[in-house]
């Protein structure tokens, strides 16, 4: 008789190594989750392409329009306007997106009926904030992690009430949590496929200090008709 496999599952006959195959192809399906998701809007019955407003235009707004741009590159959305306090970045977003309009403030760029859908990539304290009035103004939001400043934690159930509301999305970019790979994995969990979980580890530190030193388009900036510093205190 052959014998047992000691790393099998008899509940489930299903090996460890097979549920690991399965996570990794799951991972795998959900790079795909932004297409899938806007092919799902236009399945709805959207006329056209989706209209894409940036709030904010520093560091992790670059990464927000590098994949808008893929997915502009795909026939799926639009980018089509950007604000930021600081001129020199916002023309520079601007010109890097192919001429969209320019904004100073959010309020301005939420008025624009171009825009669908805002990337929103400014300080922590403004995220909420902004979400809230991007809703209200009738558009989706994508927001940079976190969705509020630790000293506002209140505010995130306004977001959410005022999503509902106005019956708008909201999503916090938290790096691949989103993806549906977690659900997936968390149903094998649930099912027994790797038996009987005894223990979990996990930390929330930053790994190296890459994030502490983003770059600094001009070190000597100061407040004026380039950079407007009252509207950034706010």
């Amino acid at each position: 008789m052959k014998k047992k496999n000691p790393t099998s599952d008899n509940t489930c006959g299903t090996t460890r190594r097979r549920f690991l195959g399965k996570a990794a192809a799951a991972g795998a399906a959900a790079a795909l989750a932004p297409s899938v998701s806007i092919l799902a809007h236009q399945s709805q019955g959207a006329a056209k392409k989706l209209g894409v407003g940036f709030i904010g235009a520093g560091g992790r707004a670059g990464a927000h329009m590098n994949i808008v741009k893929k997915l502009q590159e795909q026939g799926l959305v639009q980018p089509v306007a950007v604000c930021d306090v600081y001129r020199p970045r916002l023309d520079a977003a601007a010109k890097d997106l192919g001429g969209v309009s320019k904004y100073d403030t959010h309020e301005e760029l939420l008025e624009d009926p171009a825009v669908d859908v805002v990337c929103i990539a400014t300080p922590d304290r403004l995220h909420a904030p902004q979400a809230i009035d991007a809703v209200n103004a009738g558009k989706d939001v994508y927001c940079e992690k976190p969705l509020t400043h630790w000293s506002q934690f209140e505010l995130a159930k306004k977001v959410e009430e005022a999503a509902v509301r106005n019956e708008r999305i909201v999503q916090v970019g938290t790096q691949y949590m989103a993806d549906e790979n977690y659900g997936k994995v968390s149903k094998m969990i649930k099912d027994g496929i790797i038996g009987k979980p005894v223990h979990c580890q996990l930390g929330y530190f930053r790994r190296g200090d890459w994030g502490e030193r983003m770059h600094i388009p001009n070190h000597d900036a100061k407040p004026g008709p380039d950079l407007n510093w009252e509207r950034f205190l706010v």
